[in-house]
């Protein structure tokens, strides 16, 4: 099975003019069905060759079919593009009538005219799905959180500010003030692995590297990395930041072997 991850590199080569125009009206079953039959074709012999024209192929030898980037690119490109249009329509799943009742649920007074407004004002963000504009799944939420009179006119307004609804208000505050607003962010990752993937490392590595003892260590809010140490290791202790883990075998080689698990 292909890894969609690679193919997004080909995201730009765009789609064929027919589909193009299917997804921006958000025909998005139609287009896929067109995808579908894209991929389907033997693009050498139906694009940009005498065929592709209803006519019968010389018999001397076709150039290289010149499609921009090459077949597997634009193959690349139709197959994210699908993929994409499967999920838009669980994003934009709100028509006019249904996100106005949304909003009138959360909101006192609020009116259709004040919803066409606000989508007018670019307040809104919706695509095209079969043809009707629909609506982001949490645009009433996105309004309440950057409208003031909007905020103030809930019907069931939530428990007093905390710290995160603070910083966002501080921070659209110096918005309007300034024009703008940065800030500094730090991403962290973490690679991990099955219990039994780190049982089978732990074992090749006392017998293969020939250890006695083997020291590992987590961070106390890491509950899957304490879980996989302590199916195959002893605890040996704890302090405010790590949990402490130990395997100990009897032979005549004393060095060890730390791991950090993060």
């Amino acid at each position: 099975m292909k890894d969609l991850n690679e193919a997004f590199v080909h995201l730009n080569v765009g789609l064929p003019d027919d589909v193009e125009r299917l997804k921006a009206a958000g025909y998005y079953k139609e287009a896929m069905a067109r995808i579908d039959e894209y991929l389907a074709e033997d693009w050498t012999e139906t694009q940009n060759s005498p065929r592709s024209q209803g006519l019968e192929m010389p018999e001397y030898e076709q150039p290289a079919n010149p499609v921009p980037h090459g077949v597997d690119a634009l193959r690349d490109a139709l197959l994210v593009q699908k993929e994409i249009m499967c999920r838009l329509p669980q994003e934009y799943c709100w028509n006019e009538a249904q996100a106005v009742a949304r909003m009138q649920g959360l909101v006192r007074d609020f009116t259709v005219e004040e919803f066409r407004q606000l989508v007018h004002e670019g307040r809104v963000d919706w695509r095209f799905v079969e043809g009707e504009k629909h609506y982001l799944d949490r645009f009433a939420e996105t309004l309440i959180a950057t409208h003031a009179d909007l905020a103030a006119r809930q019907l069931d307004p939530p428990a007093p500010a905390t710290l995160a609804r603070e910083r966002r208000r501080r921070i659209h505050d110096q918005m309007e003030r300034e024009g703008q607003a940065s800030a500094r962010i730090t991403l962290k990752t973490s690679v991990g692995m099955s219990d039994e993937a780190f049982a089978a490392a732990l074992a090749w590595g006392l017998k293969g590297w020939d250890l006695r003892r083997v020291t590992a260590k987590c961070f106390r809010e890491n509950h899957p990395s304490r879980h996989m140490l302590a199916a195959c290791m002893d605890p040996t202790g704890e302090d405010e930041t790590y949990f402490y883990f130990e395997k100990c075998i009897q032979n005549e080689n004393d060095m060890h072997m730390d791991i950090l698990s993060e």
